[in-house]
């Protein structure tokens, strides 16, 4: 393969880094360096700015380990490799990075002759990923294409069916026999996520080969099964609460990071609320979808329907074609495309047996504005449509059609301004925690996301936003001010301005500090004296 990947390398120790960096040929072997770091800290905010294919870090590095890094770097980008750098006796401690995607372990010391041959395998290492994740032939067993068929067919059932007859035992029963989940019902916990692949026109493109990435990450994380069906592949996670929470989050980055180097094409994921039944995979599996439109439509990142909207978007039921576009659309489309939906659908001169779908089409527009609007802004909305009276006895008219245009177009405002609304309380909300609460050390993006009920990536990329930077550094702010004005105004201690400021290592704080001021907190002190 011709992949050329980026690289960060992290180390403390200056001339060996640099030694690194300018004794191997890098881009020969398939590799661009694109940072470098001489700390944990640094190397995460370089992991978060550039997003580099490869991490290559010391294991002991100043502020945090390089097992704490690599924690770190996954949660900001799942998709990244990383490599360990470590003498002998740090090689079993090393090991216990082995859960945070560990592509290699490096002996100090390495000459750049040993680093390039280290490089090469790791090079292969990435490229044999990638390949694996695009083969689309696996040669499957009798017994394994039988599995592969009941696991069709009971997700499909699953997701599918809204009436809900079959018994809870049964299901589970079932889905502990394909390896989805335990057959106990109690501490179980579910989400459906609908993954689409998308060209560069937005059309959704998704084959039965997709499937191979969505699973290859689930299965690294937590049980789960999936199911590809009419140009949408559909997962179940199944786990503990607080499993399911955090690697749906993370396995739908990874994935959606992972589209184009594996698939040559970006995709959207949708990923529904958590459920405690079975059942209930039914309404999930449309919350599921819905959220993947509005991934498709917005282009930056999975969508978790908790970061949509609070209220139900789908009843679960097997709504036409049409209007189930249409609410898609209303709920998460612009304006024009509310717009050139329905009168492409109008000027198709509706026959007599239109009616039902029009009156369809009316209680759509109708039910999306129901949970935004009070009765007179409904009346306000819908006071036009005067030709209800008599639409069982006349013809539909262009001018009917016009006055139901405009009342789609009038929820699809309300909604887009509702949620406006929803996204500038939450930011406020955020930034309230991080303002009261900036001396909690404990605070971070999973934390807050879990208070205000909403996903990491959602929270992560809402801030950036609509306050043009990232959770760390709008933290880092807050602190860095409330450590200023103590070290000016009280003649407290370093080490418990640190502490009130969030930080347990005063040589941590000493170095942000001075970092983020230009000045050490003594010398600051010093420079007012």
């Amino acid at each position: 393969m011709n992949s050329m990947y980026s690289v960060v390398v992290a180390d403390d120790e200056a001339h060996l880094r640099k030694s690194l960096i300018h004794g191997v040929r890098w881009e020969s072997i398939g590799f661009k360096v694109v940072g470098e770091a001489s700390n944990g800290a640094e190397a995460l905010d370089l992991v978060e700015k550039l997003s580099p294919d490869l991490l290559l870090t010391d294991i002991k590095m100043p502020f945090f380990s390089g097992i704490e890094l690599a924690r770190r770097a996954r949660e900001i980008r799942p998709v990244i490799n990383i490599a360990f750098i470590s003498g002998y006796d740090d090689f079993n401690f090393a090991q216990q990075g082995i859960e945070y995607n560990i592509i290699s372990y490096i002996l100090k010391p390495v000459s750049a002759v040993e680093m390039t041959k280290n490089l090469t395998a790791i090079k292969e290492k990435m490229d044999g990923k990638i390949s694996f994740l695009r083969t689309s032939k696996d040669v499957k067993g009798l017994k394994e294409q039988l599995r592969e068929e009941s696991l069709k067919a009971f997700l499909l059932s699953l997701f599918l069916d809204s009436n809900g007859a079959t018994k809870e035992s049964s299901l589970y029963e079932a889905a502990e026999a394909l390896g989805i989940c335990a057959a106990d019902e109690s501490g179980q916990y579910h989400r459906v996520m609908v993954t689409w692949a998308v060209d560069s026109e937005n059309r959704v493109v998704t084959s039965p080969e997709h499937r191979k990435l969505v699973d290859s990450t689930l299965f690294k994380y937590i049980n789960a099964g999936s199911v590809h069906s009419s140009s949408k592949i559909i997962s179940l996670i199944s786990g503990a609460q607080p499993d399911v929470n955090r690697y749906s989050d993370i396995s739908a980055k990874e994935i959606y990071q992972s589209a184009n180097l594996v698939w040559g094409a970006s995709c959207a994921i949708g990923v529904s609320g958590i459920f405690s039944r079975l059942g209930m995979a039914n309404k999930a599996y449309f919350d599921a979808e819905a959220a993947c439109e509005y991934s498709r439509l917005r282009r930056d990142g999975p969508s978790f329907i908790s970061d949509i909207e609070s209220s139900r978007v789908y009843s679960g039921e097997d709504i036409h074609r049409v209007t189930t576009e249409l609410e898609r659309l209303l709920k998460f489309g612009s304006v024009e495309n509310v717009r050139e939906f329905l009168a492409k659908i109008f000027d198709e001169k509706l026959p007599q047996n239109g009616r039902i779908l029009l009156l369809e089409i009316i209680s759509t527009v109708y039910r999306a504005a129901g949970d935004l609007a009070d009765d007179a802004g409904l009346r306000d909305i819908f006071s036009n449509l005067t030709f209800l009276d008599n639409i069982l006895l006349h013809a539909f008219s262009s001018e009917a059609a016009s006055d139901v245009i405009r009342c789609a177009e009038s929820v699809n405002a309300l909604i887009a301004e509702r949620r406006k609304k929803t996204s500038s309380l939450l930011v406020d909300r955020a930034m309230d925690i991080i303002w009261t609460e900036y001396g909690d050390e404990a605070l971070s993006l999973a934390s807050l996301s879990d208070r205000l009920h909403i996903s990491v990536s959602y929270l992560s990329a809402l801030l950036k936003k609509t306050k043009g930077d990232s959770f760390i550094n709008l933290l880092t702010h807050r602190r860095m001010e409330a450590a200023k004005e103590k070290v000016l105004c009280t003649g407290k201690k370093n080490i418990e301005i640190a502490a009130e400021c969030g930080y347990s290592d005063q040589h941590y704080f000493s170095y942000c500090f001075k970092k983020y001021h230009g000045l050490s907190p003594n010398k600051m002190r010093d420079s007012v004296r």
